[in-house]
C-alpha cells in the first residue's frame, strides 16, 4: 500500500496541507477551530460541509479568511467512510470495535489520532451508501458516511499515525457487510427504509413530483421524507413534510428548476416537471421552527486583533504605521455631495486592491472586488475608470442576479444578502462595493425609519463578519447647513450608527483652484484623528475598441490638508448660506477699499451691524478675502485694524529705523507702533494714518520709525484732527511718556497708545 511520510506537518500552514487533501482527491471546507460545545468544529461556510470543494482556488480564499480553521473532509463526496473510535466519558470505542467485528478481519488502513486519545480509520466505501450513525454499530463507535465529516490532520489535536495515502485510491475499501448501508434494514436509527404506504397523502404527491424531476433514494430522516437531487448518488438534498404536510424544503442550489431555501407544494412542482413557470409557496410563518436561543460565555469567543483593509495614514507607502482607516469584515461608508468624486474614490480603492498597492493587510496580495454599481454604465464609465486607475479587470466582478420570474432584477438588500455571501466565498471578494448603498436597499423599506434600515443592513453586517470582506457604501449628504458629517447623511441616522468606520469628502470653496478634501468621520476601532488628505479630480483619456474616450480619476496629491471636511461644512455650508458668505466677503472688501485698504475694527463690525450682518459672518468674510487682523497697545486700550492683503503688500518689509545722521539701524521692532486717526474722510470712512513720528533711543538721541502705509502721503500735523481738537504731529516726548495718539494733548506713559478718556470715547463712537 503506497504510503508517504508526513513528519513534515508541522512546517506546514493548515492552508498548504487542505490543498495536499484537495490535491489527493479529497473535499474539504474550514471549520470553526474555537468556541463552545455546538459551536466549535462546526463549518464556516453558510452550506457547511455540502460547500465542500476540490477547487484550490476557492481553498485558498477560504483560509485567507479563516486562516486558523480546522480541515472538514465531506466522507460522503470523497468517498470515504470513517470509523470513530471514542474514548471520551469512560466510553472504550476500540475494544467495543474489536468486540463487534468478532474475529472478522478489515484491511491495514491509514489512521488519525483525534485530541481526546480516540482513532478514526479511514477506509473508501466503495461506491456503497454507508449510513451515518452514533453508537449504533456499538457505544463509542460512530460511522462517518455519506452526509458526515471528520476532521484532518492539520487541524489542532489531530495526528496521522506516521504515514498518510498519496491519494483517496491508496486508501483501501471497507469490506461489504459489516457496516450498515444507508436503505439497509439490518440496523434502525435516524436514516430508515420509506414506507410509502404509510405517508400522508400531500407527501406522496409531492415525493411523486419530486421523482418527476430526477429526484431518488427518498428515505425517511426522522420526522421527515428526505430526498436527493439528480446527479448525486446520496444525501439530503430537499425535505418533505418538515415545514408541514405536503410542502418541500429546498436545501441545494444544483438542482433546476427549484431555488435553493424555497418551498413548493406538489402542484407547483408538478408544474416545474411539465415546464411550467411558477414561484415558490410564500408561508405566512416560518412558525420559527428553526430559531432559537443559544446562551456563548465570552470565554468561549476567540478574540482577534483588527485588521486593517487600509491601515495607514498614507495612500502610497507600504504599511508601517497602524493608524488604520477601514477595518476588514466591516460596513464602512464614503459620503459626501455630489460632484465631489465619492464614485471614483470607490474606484481607486478598487485599483489598489486588485493591483495589491493599497496599504493594509494585504498590500502586495491582489485580491477580488465585487462592485454594485446602480447607475453609472458599466461599459462607458466604470470600466474605462478603472482602466484609467490602473484595476486588474480580472478581478473585479459586476454582480447581477438571475430571477425567472423577474428579467429586470437587480441586487437588493436584504433579499440578496445570502445569496451575495455565497458567492462572495466562492471568488475570495475582499471588499465589495455599493454605488450608492441607498439605491440597493429594497424599495418597500423606509430609509428614514431607523428600524427599517436596520433591518436591512444588519444582516449586511454579519455577512462582512464572517467573511471579512469590507463593504463599502457610497452615500450623500443632505442640503441641510451642519458640521457633523454623521448628521448630514440622506436618510435615518442609522446609517452613521450601524457603519464601523467612515470618510468624509469636501471641496474647498475659498481655494482659487479646485481643492477637495478627505476626512475619517467615524472609526469605531481605530484612530479618528488621522489626517486630512488632499485630492483632485482629473481628466484621464482612455482607449477603447471604438476609439478613445476621457473619464475622471481620483488622485491623491501627497499632500495633508491643514482643514478638514468637519471644518469644510462649517465654513461652506448650504448654498444659502454661500449666498450669504459671499456677500458679507464682497461688503468687507469694498468697506475697506472705501476705507484706504484698512479700518479699525471696532468700526467695521458697527457698520456690519447695521447693514444685517452677524459679527461671526463678517469674521468669517474677514478670513475669507484674507484680510489682516493687527493689534494696536494693550490690555483695555487694544484696538485691532483690519487691512487687506493688497494693502499689506507696501507693509512686508520691517519698518526702517534710521539714525540721526540717516545712517539704518536694521530692523527692530522695539517700537513699531501704528499711529491712529480716527477722523472721518470723504464717503464717512475710518483712515489710518500711518505717520511718522520720532522717539529717544536709549542714549537720549532720536530715531524715526518709517510706516508705509495708503495714508503715507499725509503729512504728520497736516490739519487732520480728532474730535478733540488735537492735531498729529512730530513729538519729542521724555523718555517715560508721550501724546495721546488721537491727537489731544494728553500725555500717556510710553507703552500706551490712548489715554483712557480717549479710548472709552472711541469706543463709545464706534458703537453707536
Amino acid at each position: 500500500m503506497p504510503r508517504r511520510d508526513f513528519a513534515g506537518v508541522a512546517s506546514m500552514t493548515a492552508l498548504d496541507i487542505a490543498l495536499t487533501y484537495a490535491a489527493m482527491g479529497l473535499h474539504v471546507f474550514p471549520c470553526k477551530e474555537y468556541g463552545p460545545p455546538g459551536v466549535i468544529k462546526t463549518p464556516y461556510t453558510h452550506n457547511g460541509l455540502n460547500d465542500s470543494t476540490t477547487d484550490p482556488d476557492v481553498i485558498r480564499g477560504w483560509w485567507e479568511r479563516w486562516p486558523d480553521a480546522l480541515i472538514g473532509v465531506d466522507c460522503g463526496r470523497s468517498g470515504l467512510i470513517v470509523v470513530d473510535l471514542d474514548v471520551k466519558d469512560g466510553k472504550d470505542g476500540p475494544g467495543n470495535w474489536s468486540k463487534f467485528l468478532n474475529g472478522r478481519e478489515l484491511p491495514a488502513t491509514f489512521n488519525v489520532r483525534t485530541p481526546s486519545g480516540g482513532w478514526h480509520g479511514w477506509y473508501r466505501d466503495g461506491g456503497t451508501a454507508y449510513k451515518t450513525c452514533a453508537d449504533e454499530v456499538a457505544e463509542g463507535v460512530d460511522v462517518r458516511a455519506v452526509g458526515g465529516y471528520v476532521l484532518a490532520p492539520g487541524s489542532t489535536g489531530y495526528t496521522w499515525h506516521a504515514e498518510v495515502p498519496l491519494s483517496v485510491d491508496d486508501i483501501p475499501v471497507m469490506p461489504t457487510g459489516i457496516l450498515p448501508e444507508r436503505n439497509g434494514a439490518r440496523f434502525t436509527g435516524h436514516w430508515q427504509n420509506l414506507d410509502r404506504d404509510a405517508l400522508d397523502s400531500r407527501d406522496l404527491a409531492a415525493l411523486e413530483a419530486l421523482e418527476n424531476l430526477g429526484g431518488h433514494g427518498a428515505f425517511q430522516a426522522g420526522e421527515y421524507v428526505a430526498v436527493t437531487r439528480p446527479g448525486k448518488t446520496a444525501g439530503a438534498s430537499v425535505s418533505i413534510g418538515h415545514i408541514g404536510p405536503g410542502l418541500v424544503k429546498v436545501f441545494t442550489p444544483n438542482w433546476p428548476p427549484l431555488s435553493e431555501g424555497a418551498v413548493y407544494d406538489a402542484d407547483q412542482l408538478a408544474a416545474l416537471a411539465n415546464g411550467g413557470r411558477v414561484g415558490p409557496v410564500v408561508l405566512e410563518s416560518d412558525n420559527e421552527l428553526s430559531r432559537r436561543v443559544r446562551l456563548t460565555p465570552a470565554s468561549s469567543i476567540k478574540p482577534r486583533p483588527v485588521r486593517w483593509l487600509w491601515d495607514t495614514a498614507s495612500v502610497d507607502a507600504a504599511p508601517r504605521d497602524r493608524q488604520g482607516r477601514f477595518p476588514e469584515g466591516s460596513l464602512v461608508l464614503a459620503v459626501g455631495r455630489a460632484g465631489l468624486g465619492k464614485s471614483q474614490f470607490a474606484v481607486w480603492m478598487t485599483a489598489r486592491i486588485t493591483a495589491g498597492t493599497l496599504p493594509g493587510a494585504l498590500w502586495g496580495k491582489p485580491r477580488a472586488v465585487v462592485y454594485a454599481a446602480s447607475e453609472d454604465s458599466w461599459s462607458m464609465t466604470i470600466v474605462p475608470r478603472l482602466i484609467a486607475a490602473g484595476a486588474d479587470l480580472d478581478l473585479v466582478f459586476r454582480v447581477d442576479v438571475e430571477a425567472d420570474d423577474d428579467p429586470h432584477a437587480r441586487l437588493t438588500l436584504p433579499k440578496d444578502t445570502s445569496l451575495l455571501e455565497r458567492a462572495l466565498e466562492s471568488h475570495s471578494v475582499v471588499l465589495v462595493v455599493l454605488d450608492p448603498l441607498l439605491s440597493l436597499i429594497d424599495g418597500t423599506i423606509n430609509d428614514y425609519r431607523a428600524r427599517e434600515v436596520r433591518e436591512a443592513l444588519e444582516p449586511l453586517v454579519a455577512v462582512a463578519d464572517r467573511t471579512r470582506a469590507t463593504f463599502l457604501g457610497l452615500a450623500h449628504f443632505t442640503k441641510a447647513s451642519g458640521s457633523d458629517p454623521l448628521l448630514l447623511i440622506s436618510g435615518s441616522g442609522a446609517f452613521g450608527q450601524l457603519i464601523r468606520a467612515g470618510v468624509g469628502f469636501a471641496r474647498d470653496e475659498d481655494a482659487e483652484d479646485p481643492a477637495y478634501v478627505l476626512s475619517t468621520i467615524k472609526n469605531n476601532v481605530g484612530r479618528e484623528d488621522l489626517p486630512s488628505l488632499a485630492y483632485v479630480i482629473q481628466p484621464c483619456p482612455v482607449d477603447t475598441p471604438d476609439g478613445p474616450t476621457w473619464v475622471s480619476r481620483l488622485e491623491f496629491t501627497g499632500e495633508e490638508s491643514e482643514r478638514s471636511v468637519r471644518d469644510l461644512l462649517r465654513d461652506n455650508g448650504s448654498p444659502e448660506e454661500k449666498t450669504e458668505r459671499n456677500a458679507a466677503q464682497e461688503w468687507l472688501d469694498e468697506y475697506l477699499k472705501a476705507a484706504g485698504g484698512s479700518a479699525l475694527a471696532a468700526e467695521v463690525l458697527a457698520s456690519a451691524r447695521k447693514a444685517g450682518l452677524s459679527e461671526q459672518r463678517i469674521t468669517k468674510a474677514r478670513m475669507a478675502i484674507k484680510a489682516k487682523s493687527e493689534r494696536t497697545g494693550f490690555g483695555k486700550d487694544a484696538f485691532y485694524t483690519w487691512i487687506r492683503m493688497d494693502s499689506m503688500d507696501s507693509r512686508t518689509e520691517k519698518p526702517r529705523i534710521h539714525g540721526i545722521h540717516g545712517e539704518s539701524m536694521g530692523g527692530s521692532e522695539s517700537e513699531e507702533q501704528w499711529q491712529l486717526s480716527t477722523s472721518r474722510g470723504s464717503g464717512d470712512t475710518p483712515n489710518l494714518d500711518l505717520s511718522q513720528h520720532a522717539e529717544p533711543t536709549e542714549g537720549g538721541s532720536s530715531q524715526t520709525i518709517e510706516a508705509l502705509s495708503p495714508a503715507d502721503t499725509a503729512s504728520p500735523g497736516s490739519g487732520r484732527t480728532c474730535s478733540s481738537g488735537g492735531s498729529l504731529g512730530r513729538s519729542n516726548s521724555p523718555p517715560d511718556t508721550k501724546p495721546c495718539s488721537c491727537g489731544c494733548d494728553r500725555q500717556i506713559p510710553r507703552h500706551h497708545v490712548l489715554a483712557e478718556e480717549c479710548a472709552r470715547r472711541i469706543r463709545e463712537e464706534a458703537q453707536s
